[in-house]
Parts: structure tokens; sequence; C-alpha cells
């Protein structure tokens, strides 16, 4: 293969097929000292070799390319108009928007199903009115680009034309519609999308599938397996494979069940279940708590696929009443990423019974114990001490296993409860 420089100099080839070439090859490598030959490129008199430098410009994604491909934007080969639409979206800098909104109506439909999925990704309210305008573009696609644009914007102003283009459009096209309606808050359409998968219309089905992976509805992935395993439309099957693929990276649902009272300043466990609905192993999860509570975190190296684990997270509250907590949750998905769900709920905490222990108790942190922002306390393997008074006299200290919450006379050493520290391999 030719290095580097030899590549850029194939760029002033006489012949079309080595520059078209060489420019495949900078956008593969991806690097950004070529972004100013291939800038060049964008006037090779070669229809293709405009079109592979803006694919590869794209591929590059530097912001220094934005200005030549929005001029490329007024290309005479529709091809070139069509990736520059595509590649100011992926690069995401906003001074394209008002050339994009142009683009809307160029004579090329594929142009303007870019340029709506663009002003999408771009996030900017500026498009909002010409989006609304492109729902009655006479391209079908144009008009799904446009809708789903409109929901990732969020602005309200986009409910009542997208009910209007509810009560026009074909059917086929409902479930987009629905979608966006759910993006920008209306989220009883769920119901309908997911309902959309057993119509008998082969494209509704279609784009039900693909709203639902969209739109991350993760209560549709039963539906949607059920349904795999009875459609015979190889477009369909594929929209729910890849619907099911997005919806399996958050799979992980997590419910809790408060006790009916805790009593404040005293160590309780709360019950904790995770249910993975995907197909994937989810690895690395870590269960903390955010509100008025001390807190020991809680980890479990993974849960299989369709497989549901019960543990306990123990809990400190530090007022008394209803107090509003926060559990939330992080693990890893398929490919490594992180990702963070919560659950909101509230405590029922009670006075202390035992009146005479002083609720001024010391917590000491022994060995590898590491305190979080939160407040709570990250377990490894030693234990947290409370030291109480009672009429002004230390009375006997005792721990709190971090793992089962239970109380033990302090010992010489610091330990885990027997239970845990079995459980534990400690």
């Amino acid at each position: 293969m030719s290095d580097y420089s030899d590549i850029i100099l194939q760029l002033e080839d006489k012949d079309y097929r080595v520059r078209v070439k060489a420019a495949e090859s900078l956008g593969e490598l991806g690097d950004v000292k070529a972004i100013e030959p291939l800038v060049k490129a964008l006037q090779d008199e070669d229809e293709d070799v405009r079109k592979c430098a803006v694919i590869a410009l794209e591929k590059i994604g530097d912001k220094r390319a934005v200005v030549p491909l929005v001029k490329a934007l007024q290309d005479d080969f529709f091809k070139c108009r069509e990736y520059a639409a595509e590649a100011l979206g992926r690069i995401g800098d906003k001074s394209a928007v008002q050339p994009l909104i142009k683009s809307l109506q160029d004579v090329d439909v594929d142009v303007r199903v870019n340029a709506a999925e663009a002003l999408g990704l771009l996030g900017d309210k500026r498009a909002v009115g010409p989006l609304i305008g492109a729902l009655e573009d006479e391209t079908e696609s144009v008009r799904i680009n446009a809708a789903m644009a409109l929901g990732k914007l969020g602005d309200k102003k986009a409910i009542a034309p997208l009910h209007r283009a509810l009560e026009n459009q074909t059917i086929d096209i409902q479930p987009v519609l629905f979608g966006a309606l759910f993006l920008l808050g209306e989220e009883s359409y769920s119901a309908e999308i997911i309902k959309s998968i057993e119509n008998s219309n082969t494209d509704v089905r279609k784009h039900a599938a693909e709203i639902l992976g969209y739109c991350g509805i993760k209560q549709s992935i039963i539906t949607l397996s059920n349904r795999l395993e009875v459609e015979l439309d190889d477009n369909v099957r594929e929209a729910i494979n890849s619907a099911l693929t997005k919806l399996r990276i958050c799979s992980l649902q997590m419910s809790i069940n408060p006790h009916d009272s805790m009593t404040g300043g005293e160590w309780g466990n709360i019950p904790v279940t995770f249910c993975n609905q995907g197909d994937v192993v989810v690895n690395d999860i870590c269960l903390s708590v955010r509100g008025p509570v001390d807190y020991v975190e809680k980890t479990l190296n993974y849960v299989r696929p369709h497989e549901t684990k019960s543990t306990n997270i123990s809990i400190k509250p530090k007022e008394l009443g209803h107090v509003p907590v926060v559990f939330e949750y992080k693990y890893k998905d398929e490919d490594g990423n992180q990702k963070s769900e919560s659950v909101q709920s509230t405590l029922q905490v009670k006075t202390s019974s035992d009146s005479k222990v002083s609720t001024n108790h010391q917590v000491i942190v022994h060995g590898n114990y590491e305190v979080v922002e939160s407040g709570g306390i990250k377990a490894t393997d030693s234990v947290v001490t409370n030291k109480a008074t009672e009429g002004g006299q230390d009375i006997i200290p005792f721990i709190i296993c971090p793992y089962c919450g239970k109380k033990l006379k302090l010992p010489k050493t610091p330990k885990f409860c027997p239970y845990c520290a079995e459980k534990l391999g400690l």
C-alpha cells in the first residue's frame, strides 16, 4: 500500500479512477491532515471524485470541513449534495442550519431526505418551521424524516401540525407520526406504536419496528420478539432485529420494595430486584442511592439474558417522615458502554424506639472503605463502626456488616458477619 504522501499526490493523477481511490483511502485513514487536499478535490472536474471527497470529509468529521461542505450543497451532481447534507448533520456544526433549511427545497428527493435528518441531528429550533412545512412534501421518505426530526427537536409547536398530519397521511406513515408525538412528551402513543407491529400492512409493521427501536420503547421487547417468530417479510424481520438490538442496550430494569417503615439513624436493608429483559449479558452493575441517607454501595457482576437477580442495599436514613430518595444503577452494555438509570421512591422513616441512645453516632472508617460523594460508603473488605453514648458513658460499640446491615459487637479486628463472610468467600 502506498504511504500517506503518495496517496495525497494521487489526488492530482490524470486518471479519475486513481483520484477516486485516493479520496476513498484518505477517508478510511481518517487523518485531519487530509482535509486540505480533500477540500481541493471538491472542485475536481469529475463528479465521482467530488462525491468521494465529500464522503471522506464526513468520515474525518472535522469542523474545518463545514464551510466547504456547505458549498457542496450547491454542487451540480445530486450525489454530492446528498452526501454533503448527511455529512453536515454528522459533523454537528450549527452554522450549517440555514443552508440545510434551503436544501429542504432541493429538486432531488435524497437531498431533501438527508437535509431533514441532518436538521434533527443539529438540534437547532430554527428548523422547526421549515420541517413542519416538510410534513407536506410530495415524497413519503421526506415526510418521515421531517416528522422524526421534529420529535427530536422537542419543540411543542410541532404537536398540532403532527396531529393534523395524522389525519391526512396514509396509514403506513402513522407509526412514524406516533413516534414523533411520543418524543414530544405524548407517551400514550407508545401503545399505538406497539399495536402497529401487528398491522396487516407490511410498511406499517416495518415503520413501527423502526420507531420502537429509535424511541427506545423497552416495553415493546416481548411484542417484537413474538412478532419475529411469525414474521414472513424479510424487510420487516430486518427492522425488528435492528430494533431489538437497540433495545437490548437498555434492557436492564430494577424494582425496589421498601419496608413499610425504617428507623432514623439506623441501618436497614432494602430489597432490590434486577430483571434483564434483553438477549445479552449486562455487566458490572453498581447500585447507589441519592438522598438524605447513608448507604453501602452494592455491586453485581452480571445478570444473564432473561434472568432475574435479587439483592439488598443497606441504608441509614438521616431524616424522619417521608424521605424522598433516588435509587441509581449503572451498568455496561454489550459494547462496554456505561449506562445509567434511576428509580424514584419514598422511605417511611420513624423515630428510634431507643430514646436513651444518642443520635450523634460517629462513623469510623476502617481499612479500605471509601466515602463516596453522595455520603454513602463503598464497601471493600472492612466495616463501619458506630459508637454511641448513654448517660455520658460510652456503651459497647458495634459494627454494621456492610452487606447485610446486621449489628455485631465490635471484635478485636473488623470483619463481616459470618453469613456475608461466607457468601463473599472471606
